[in-house]
């Protein structure tokens, strides 16, 4: 029995709190995707989703799609409820999941990353330089700042990432979302010196300006000391797209001397 598309849009209007959802239709059935991804499907009239070891506390009943298929799990469709819980734990798990590149992994933030991050960069005046916040003088300075960041951990809007080389565990850097512009995510960055010049920054930028786009963002914006020479290149060679100048009366309430910043944005 082939599935009916009335079926299918109620599935899809359960999930419409969830971005990137597409669907494509196979032999009388319709494979469901986020983010280009691959999680169930439409059988029979049954909403039917991948095998996954974090949904095992919903009991959901294994049942094969067809013939000669792996089984997989029946979502009772009667519980909305529980199924924006499911998806938004689903979300929350990758959320916390480590970016994996050819030279970097990055990950989340750690308590024992005060000492690296204050000796590494934190400290550093040339590192802080055109940053909006000046170096620590102390590593309790540090300390204070990891507490509180790891405070906002369980917010949604907190995406943070350490930055560290993947044969160390060691952070060298940081990157994360700083801002929501418009509900548009503004990111930043910072990197140890020693590290500089060796394409690091960009290839950590790159994992995670696809991580946004995965979570559903469609643009990402970017702003440089227009002194930055440095970022600004790794901006432009990261994809974003210069959209204009601002003249800041003031760098932040950390730093109250006037600044002028090149804006970026890059979009999925």
């Amino acid at each position: 029995m082939a599935s009916s598309k009335e079926y299918l849009f109620y599935v899809l209007d359960l999930l419409k709190n969830f971005p990137n959802i597409t669907y494509k239709k196979m032999m009388g059935e319709y494979l469901l995707y986020q983010d280009s991804i691959l999680f169930g499907g439409i059988y029979d009239d049954r909403f039917l989703i991948k095998k996954n070891g974090k949904l095992s506390k919903y009991h959901f009943q294994e049942v094969i799609p067809y013939p000669g298929a792996k089984p997989m799990l029946l979502v009772d469709i009667e519980s909305s409820a529980e199924i924006e819980k499911m998806f938004a734990e689903l979300k929350n798990n990758v959320r916390k999941d480590p970016l994996i590149t050819e030279r970097l992994i990055l990950r989340k933030l750690k308590l024992s990353d005060v000492e690296p991050m204050f000796n590494n960069w934190a400290s550093d005046l040339e590192v802080t330089k055109y940053m909006t916040w000046p170096p620590h003088q102390n590593k309790e300075t540090t300390e204070r700042i990891v507490n509180y960041w790891l405070s906002q951990e369980e917010d949604p809007k907190t995406i943070r990432f350490m930055i560290t080389l993947k044969n160390s565990d060691e952070p060298i850097g940081c990157i994360d979302v700083v801002d929501y512009i418009e509900g548009y995510p503004e990111i930043g960055y910072c990197l140890s010196r020693n590290h500089w010049n060796k394409g690091y920054m960009s290839e950590a930028c790159r994992a995670f300006l696809n991580y946004l786009f995965n979570l559903g963002f469609k643009k990402v914006l970017i702003e440089a000391d227009i002194r930055n020479i440095g970022s600004n290149r790794v901006i432009a060679k990261c994809g974003f797209k210069f959209t204009h100048i601002e003249e800041k009366e003031h760098c932040s309430k950390f730093k109250p001397e006037p600044v002028t910043v090149n804006w970026y944005e890059i979009l999925k």
